[in-house]
């Protein structure tokens, strides 16, 4: 049986480099992981809305979320490492897996960080991924307002309670080409902002 980690001698175009995107640094690496997890969602959905006789959707939807989701996580890390680097309040990343928690951190720090117009733009180009958070988390309710964003990689939570599609018999659906167009805005203006700030520092 051949290695995983080999090269394929027929094609470049057959390979997938790990390494030739990132360059050892920290910030930009994440955003190198942060494009490929959500780049990775908007493929998905495109492949399913050109074909979906076979119901793949309905599997394929729970990696799309999870992408997602995990890409925008990335995409706010990366801003929080910055803007705090920018600060030089000797922080770096805040906040563990909570998108919600991790993007109140960003606002927080757009806001010390920058002047009326930054926060303004900051809102207007954030304003579908705000959108997106409140509604994630409004369905994520759970018992006692716990928000849990493991329900697109498990069906049940750590205390085994079922996920909010698990104990629904009543269909929950997800309109996938509005889902697309608003991943695709989210990708957009985060690859702006991060950009944007990634490079500040030199206009400092």
């Amino acid at each position: 049986m051949k290695d995983i980690f080999a090269r394929n001698d027929q094609h470049y175009t057959k390979l997938a480099f790990l390494n030739w995107r990132t360059d050892g640094e920290d910030i930009g690496n994440l955003l190198v992981l942060a494009d490929g997890f959500l780049s990775s969602s908007i493929l998905l959905i495109k492949k399913c809305l050109k074909k979906n006789r076979d119901k793949k959707a309905d599997k394929i939807i729970f990696p799309v979320l999870y992408n997602a989701n995990h890409g925008i996580e990335l995409y706010l890390k990366a801003l929080t490492w910055k803007l705090n680097k920018l600060l030089g309040n000797g922080k770096k990343i805040e906040g563990s897996h909570d998108i919600k928690q991790i993007f109140s951190v960003v606002k927080a720090r757009i806001i010390q960080f920058g002047t009326d117009n930054r926060a303004k733009n900051f809102k207007e180009l954030t304003k579908e991924l705000d959108f997106y958070i409140t509604e994630l988390y409004n369905k994520l309710e759970e018992g006692k307002g716990k928000k849990n964003l493991d329900f697109s990689r498990y069906p049940i939570s750590s205390d085994y309670m079922k996920h909010f599609y698990a104990r629904e018999w009543k269909n929950i659906e997800i309109d996938l080409v509005n889902l697309l167009g608003i991943y695709q805005r989210i990708y957009h203006n985060m690859e702006d902002l991060t950009a944007y700030y990634y490079y500040e520092e030199f206009n400092l």
